[in-house]
């Protein structure tokens, strides 16, 4: 069935050719997270007289992507890590735990990011750049979350925080600075003045000044009066080892001269001095003139509230940020994208509009559920103990990630880690039971993952599967090792009456290592205790323990287990033992070995040519002769005790 995919003003179609459809279409979710849709008439199912076609409709997974599995890979490790041990550190240890463990989904992200850029300028390939820009994108988010959220010192330092964010993302002035500093005369080149700005406008201002001190008027005193207060500027981030108060004091101080210089007008003769000395100012009007050298408006925000508002309180960060988002002023910013509605929804700390924004991102659930995570362990969402919503979300995200990795063909064992956390064991039994049983090693590993998880009925029924695959193939050893797994009484049965059958068609006996090294697992069934028995009586036979094997061999066939065939096969096993030079069978055994001879003749088919054959001639004559010397040893026993 032919279909197309177009991409029309940012909206993708497909298009699906069957006549059906036109008709009415429904659609169904199927377990994979894919959806079935199939025709219809008046939204009622018929039956048309052409075939009907079921169209499965999936999404391209990007935890499917080659480049994307050591994401996947890595970050499995670091979630089991963290919730292994989460539960046994309090406090702030535990806030120490959390944070170190974002660090290290944000160092896995970047190394993905990395190996899809690389893989993107050697291919050329668009989607693996759509999954670069994604995974840019949450990583962004997650460096935000971290920097608000998880690792929250101080309310009041919050302003740091997010110009280390715009530092460590936008680095565009970095790059131009080293197309300048390249040239013979840098402040000749057009975008040396922005590029200065920018700087500033990012917090760089070390960067600023190297930049500033290149110029040919480096020297001249307004230069260097602008440059005195760059050095001059107070900052409060973690490392200043001063109070708030302290801050603003000094703070407002260098300001307070920053006007008065600009009042003297030290820097009338130079423009460009001028306006830098303004946005020192906070000068909201330079400010926004210089709004487009931001890259979006959270990033002109956090420029303004540098130069105006330093020791904003992560509280008031909310209003201020909704403030900006609704007056967008460059024409080459976007705010209808997710990632800008994670982002305001992070700075009004609106946790649950985060995570259920995070869910949009096509990553397979990657971001919400490891986000959602540490959230839950930290108690950033949902702290009232008697609301169980949180827990529910998390849940539902668990499952959705863990289900999207268990319909992969080899990403499944990583899912399945995931579902032990939905505190649901069936679900787990139900996955595990939907992946198909190619191979022995896979079937292996879903046993010993159910054994792990005490899924009892599963082992079972894998191990029953692959048995009659095995015994379908003809392939018995195989077969007796999985039903030693499922111990299995019908299985057992079938395997040990099939060997027996297959014995005494042949007239020999064939394959009997298979039974070897059973132990307590041939107690199975009664046919294999028979097969496993047997195994023993050829065992003591072949290390001459003969009066042992001949009392096991008696046993065995007096048991009436074995079928009328193989009874003949071990009659037949009983001969060297009857002419052994010593008596192995007394008469009672020997009068027994003749009687179950005639009975396994009678029980035999008329056209069987065993019934008149050589062997049975040769088995009758053993027994004879032994019944033989029965009676002289045996009597000439009886004659030594009378003359005694």
């Amino acid at each position: 069935m032919a279909a197309s995919h177009t991409e029309n003003q940012g909206v993708s179609v497909l298009e699906i050719h069957d006549e059906d459809l036109s008709r009415g279409v429904q659609a169904v979710f199927s377990v994979k997270n894919d959806f079935i849709t199939y025709g219809v008439q008046n939204r009622k199912r018929v039956t048309y007289k052409s075939p009907r076609y079921l169209h499965e409709i999936s999404a391209k997974v990007a935890l499917y992507n080659d480049y994307v599995r050591k994401l996947v890979n890595e970050s499995r490790k670091i979630f089991l890590s963290i919730n292994t041990r989460i539960h046994d550190i309090q406090d702030e240890r535990q806030r120490i735990e959390i944070s170190r463990t974002s660090e290290k989904y944000r160092c896995v992200l970047i190394a993905c990011i990395e190996e899809l850029h690389v893989a993107t300028e050697s291919t050329q390939d668009e989607d693996l750049a759509d999954l670069r820009q994604m995974f840019s994108d949450i990583e962004l988010l997650w460096h935000l979350l971290q920097s608000l959220v998880i690792d929250t010192h101080s309310a009041s330092r919050v302003l740091y925080k997010l110009l280390d964010w715009i530092k460590w993302h936008f680095i565009f002035s970095e790059k131009k600075k080293e197309e300048i500093i390249k040239l013979e005369e840098p402040s000749l080149h057009p975008d040396y003045w922005d590029t200065i700005i920018h700087f500033l406008l990012q917090g760089k201002i070390p960067s600023a000044r190297s930049l500033l001190a290149l110029h040919q008027k480096s020297k001249r005193e307004d230069f260097l009066s602008l440059d005195e207060l760059l050095k001059k500027m107070p900052m409060y981030g973690t490392a200043s080892g001063i109070s708030l108060n302290e801050f603003r004091m000094r703070w407002k101080h260098w300001q307070e001269e920053c006007k008065i210089r600009l009042a003297r007008r030290e820097f009338s003769s130079n423009q460009n001095l001028e306006m830098i000395c303004k946005i020192l100012c906070g000068d909201h009007e330079t400010l926004s003139a210089k709004s487009n050298l931001c890259e979006n408006w959270y990033h002109l925000m956090i420029s303004v509230l540098l130069y105006t508002d330093p020791c904003i309180n992560l509280s008031d960060l909310g209003d201020i940020a909704r403030t900006y988002y609704n007056n967008v002023t460059s024409s080459s910013w976007s705010k209808s994208n997710v990632v800008d509605s994670i982002i305001l929804a992070a700075m009004e700390l609106d946790i649950t509009n985060v995570i259920n924004l995070a869910c949009s991102f096509n990553d397979g659930w990657w971001f919400a559920v490891h986000i959602m995570d540490l959230f839950t362990h930290g108690n950033y969402i949902g702290t009232d103990p008697k609301d169980h919503s949180v827990k529910k979300l998390r849940t539902y995200l668990l499952r959705n990630y863990a289900e999207t990795l268990m319909s992969h063909t080899s990403l499944w064992q990583i899912g399945i880690d995931y579902l032990d956390y939905c505190e649901n064991r069936e679900l787990s039994e139900l996955h595990l039971e939907r992946i198909p049983l190619n191979t022995e090693a896979q079937a292996k590993k879903i046993i010993y993952l159910a054994k792990k998880r005490n899924l009892d009925n599963l082992v079972k029924t894998v191990a029953n599967v692959m048995t009659r695959k095995a015994m379908s193939n003809g392939k018995l050893g195989t077969a007796l090792t999985w039903v030693m797994i499922a111990k299995d009484m019908r299985f057992a049965d079938a395997i040990a009456d099939r060997w027996l059958k297959s014995c005494a068609i042949e007239r020999k006996v064939e394959g009997l290592e298979i039974f070897k090294n059973m132990g307590s697992c041939m107690l199975i069934s009664d046919q294999l205790t028979f097969v496993g028995k047997y195994c023993e009586f050829r065992k003591l036979y072949s290390e001459g323990d003969l009066k042992a094997a001949s009392a096991l061999l008696m046993s065995l066939i007096t048991s009436g287990l074995a079928p009328t065939n193989f009874q003949i096969i071990m009659l037949l096993d009983a001969i060297p033992l009857l002419e052994d030079s010593e008596m192995l069978f007394s008469r009672r055994d020997t009068f027994h070995l003749m009687k179950h001879l005639e009975d396994t003749i009678i029980n035999l088919e008329n056209k069987d040519p065993i019934r008149n054959s050589d062997k049975v001639k040769i088995i009758r004559l053993a027994l004879v002769r032994n019944l033989a010397r029965t009676f002289v040893i045996e009597t000439g026993d009886s004659d030594t005790e009378d003359d005694m």
